[in-house]
């Protein structure tokens, strides 16, 4: 058996060899990446997913919301099994490393199920496993991406096995597609399913042509097959997210065409995907997406062949189905610039939800991957048609730096800044273009020379690893994940002083989720699915909570007490500083009467004497705080207060509203009101009375067992198909 796989076995220790040294040190126990989204906002959720059971109810941000259906971490992915034997930071850099050697795996799966010799199928799952397109979102820490990018070849695998009508590959295909899906990123799962869609019907087209119709069927019921597996598989996802996002979520409404706009490639961006302009270790981004920590650029590996798959085979039907997913993608990705995207915008279903279409270029990466299979189907045509593609490369190489200026603002307004940047860095841009054009020349050469010798694909792996390893430099900055994230003087304070209360952060560290690691609960936070009713209330502006930009907490700033807050953190000296600020006057004002209760160099806590309990009773106008809390145990969506009044009231929970929260008084269902929009509350008899709140969703109650029906369905599916050779 060892030697009917030796190439296979040689080449895959290759690329794990090459998966370690790309990644290193991140693989080494005790390190993690820099993920800016990741450590502000995701790691904290992690680790509270990381102990069983996971939570229902996260109490820690913006009032509360469902832990699942927000979501805040991808607990039913792979990632999850990661986070239960090693701290969330080290599980994320395992991540990366196992997804990188998945991705070479199917990759080389795939094209060698698409007839390609296995020196060439190496070649090229390499190329793809360490591309800076999916590579490059390290820094940006967009784990949910990069899993899903690195999916593709398997999903495609399993896809065409599918095509062939096998019944086990159907199974594999509802598998992974689920699996997939519940990494958590809905929208590049749509431009997924974007491409399986159309290469799926490029393939009905061409079998009703060829008058295939049993076997068309026969694939079609297989399709469904797989469809419901993914479905069932996904539902904890897709089905609880499409619940809070639609009902509840800020990101749940249609913002209107320039709100899908932002956020995607302008032309030069566009361009750059091809050539790496700034996107490696020396260029600087002049392009028109602000902050930017992320490249597109495909490598020069892929494009190279890429191109030349399309032109040597553009009558294959899976050629002409790769190409018309990518050129879909690529009027997504180019939406800011490209006069098409007003018509998808309108006709095509779902674009109006999302923002951000530049993402698409991660399954734009996969269809080049895919096309490049292509230009290895005939060698010779290959080394006909790369000297053409070169010089085609040169003449548009030139072009991007003789007119390269008037790219970065055609269709756009025109921005000095961006133009200035561009006019410092054509160094870059010329060693950028160079250094492809250098790579493409060498690989025709490599071919040209001795296409068959195994020496070939390796020295051509290694030239496309070592541009995605230069690439890649910006985006990788190793860091000691226990010192990242270890507790200091706020959070040892606070956490010594528990209690059932909020903080609210003034320039502490007001754009992270830091203090949930300590079982601290914040105002606000890091989170893009928050409630869109806490907003309401506050009434701020913008998708990330800034308590300067809530009118209520600037002008009402007593609104304060009715969140629960028991502590303010401020910068030493804010309180006389916010003084000299007019549109800030009432909350300076207000924390006036707040007492010093720990100060460092830098930072200071405040005491707020009238905060409100989270439990208290509402009876006309007056407000009763003793009441006696039984029970709290908000990651299970558990509590439980006794009360006595003597006349009827409303027992308000600060905690948001959602439509899952149940509340009984002595054991008796009553019914969970809205209070003041956002809040809960209940009509409170007279006497003395035990009620419980607690969080139970049928719904998700459902996805969980969907989850495992559709993991043994698809088990048994393959499992018979493959004893029965069906």
């Amino acid at each position: 058996m060892f030697r009917k796989y030796k190439e296979d076995l040689i080449f895959f220790a290759f690329s794990v060899a090459l998966t370690l040294v790309f990644f290193f040190p991140g693989w080494i126990k005790g390190n993690m990446f820099i993920m800016t989204d990741f450590l502000t906002a995701a790691y904290p959720f992690h680790k509270m997913a990381s102990k069983l059971p996971i939570p229902k109810w996260d109490p820690y941000i913006f009032g509360g919301m469902p832990f699942w259906g927000a979501p805040h971490a991808d607990v039913f992915y792979i990632n999850q099994i990661f986070r239960f034997i090693t701290e969330p930071g080290y599980a994320a850099s395992l991540s990366m490393v196992f997804h990188s050697i998945w991705a070479y795996i199917f990759g080389y799966l795939f094209l060698r199920k698409l007839g390609i010799e296995k020196n060439w199928a190496f070649l090229l799952s390499v190329a793809y496993s360490t591309a800076t397109f999916w590579t490059s979102l390290v820094f940006s820490g967009h784990l949910a991406k990069m899993s899903i990018i690195c999916n593709l070849p398997a999903i495609f695998w399993a896809l065409e096995g599918t095509l062939e009508g096998k019944l086990k590959y159907a199974a594999l295909l509802g598998l992974f597609a689920g699996i997939t899906t519940n990494a958590g990123h809905a929208q590049l799962i749509y431009y997924t399913f974007i491409a399986v869609l159309i290469y799926a019907l490029g393939w009905i087209v061409y079998s009703l042509r060829q008058k295939e119709y049993k076997k068309v069927l026969k694939v079609v019921l297989y399709g469904v097959f797989s469809l419901i597996i993914a479905i069932a598989i996904s539902s904890p996802f897709l089905w609880n997210q499409w619940e809070y996002i639609r009902g509840y979520s800020l990101r749940g409404e249609v913002k209107g065409i320039e709100f899908s706009k932002s956020w995607s490639l302008d032309w030069a961006d566009f361009f750059s995907m091809f050539f790496g302009m700034y996107s490696g270790v020396f260029e600087k981004y002049w392009g028109s997406n602000p902050f930017k920590i992320n490249s597109e650029y495909l490598g020069a590996i892929l494009v190279f062949f890429g191109v030349i798959g399309i032109i040597t085979n553009f009558k294959n039907w899976r050629v002409i189905s790769l190409s018309v997913a990518a050129f879909i993608l690529f009027v997504l990705m180019t939406a800011k610039v490209n006069p098409l995207f007003p018509l998808f915008y309108e006709f095509f279903p779902m674009v109006k939800l999302f923002r951000a279409q530049s993402m698409a270029s991660g399954v734009f990466g996969f269809l080049v991957f895919g096309l490049g299979a292509f230009a290895f189907k005939d060698i010779e045509r290959l080394k006909e048609l790369a000297p053409r593609v070169i010089i085609g490369g040169l003449i548009v190489g030139l072009f991007l730096l003789m007119f390269g200026k008037s790219l970065t603002i055609w269709g756009l307004e025109s921005d000095m800044e961006r133009l200035a940047i561009f006019s410092a860095t054509s160094t870059d841009r010329f060693f950028a273009i160079s250094k492809t054009l250098v790579i493409w020349f060498l690989a025709y050469m490599l071919i040209k020379g001795n296409p068959k010798s195994l020496t070939t694909p390796f020295f051509l792996a290694i030239v496309g690893f070592t541009d995605n390893f230069l690439s890649k430099s910006p985006f990788y900055k190793p860091i000691n994940e226990s010192v990242y994230f270890a507790k200091d003087d706020i959070a040892a304070y606070l956490e010594e002083n528990k209690g059932i209360y909020r903080v609210l952060d003034l320039g502490y560290k007001m754009d992270d989720n830091y203090l949930v690691l300590f079982g601290i609960q914040s105002v606000g936070g890091h989170h893009g699915q928050q409630m869109k009713t806490y907003y309401e209330y506050l009434k701020c502006e913008g998708l990330m909570f800034n308590p300067f930009l809530c009118k209520k907490i600037r002008n009402n700033p007593e609104v304060l007490d009715t969140l629960g807050v028991k502590f303010v953190i401020a910068p030493r000296g804010l309180r006389e500083e916010i003084q000299n600020y007019p549109e800030f006057s009432k909350l300076g004002e207000h924390i006036q009467k707040y007492e010093t209760v720990y100060s460092n160099q830098r930072f200071e806590i405040l005491k707020n004497p009238d905060y409100f309990p989270r439990f208290f009773l509402l009876c006309g106008d007056s407000i009763m705080r003793n009441l006696r809390v039984l029970n709290y145990y908000p990651r299970g969506g558990f509590y439980e207060v006794e009360y006595s009044s003597d006349k009827p009231c409303k027992l308000v929970l600060t905690e948001n509203y959602y439509h899952h929260w149940k509340a009984f008084v002595d054991g008796k269902a009553v019914n969970v009101e809205r209070f003041r929009g956002t809040f809960m509350a209940i009509s409170a008899p007279t006497g003395k009375h035990k009620v419980k709140f607690i969080y139970n969703s049928p719904l998700e109650n459902l996805t969980l067992k969907l989850f495992f029906v559709g993991i043994a369905v698809s088990l048994a599916g393959f499992l018979i198909g493959w004893r029965f050779k069906i």
